[in-house]
């Protein structure tokens, strides 16, 4: 499933549902699997794997969150900002019109 995740991060029509049709299971059957091995669910382990790599492209050098989010599949700098925290990326705003990554 890791694998399905990371190529499609770009991928507009990526979902919960899309993930099911390439693993030929329905949307229940991959809740129940990923909160018995993960105790979390679908979105919540989605999400944790996106702030992952954003996470990996600040270290290695990435500095504009725009170019970070699309790289992510993220649309909305409000999902983005408010599920930051949870990999530990602090957003500071610098003079220029865009923000940038601050480690």
């Amino acid at each position: 499933m890791n694998k399905i995740i990371l190529e499609n991060l770009e991928n507009p029509i990526f979902s919960i549902d899309f993930i099911c049709d390439k693993l030929a299971i329905s949307r229940m059957q991959l809740h129940r699997k990923i909160v018995s091995l993960l105790g979390k669910s679908t979105s919540e382990y989605i999400r944790e794997i996106k702030l992952d790599e954003a996470k990996k492209y600040f270290e290695k050098g990435d500095r504009d969150i725009e170019t970070v989010m699309l790289k992510i599949g993220v649309n909305s700098s409000f999902h983005f900002n408010k599920n930051q925290q949870i990999s530990g990326i602090q957003l500071v705003p610098t003079k220029r019109k865009r923000h940038t990554i601050h480690l």
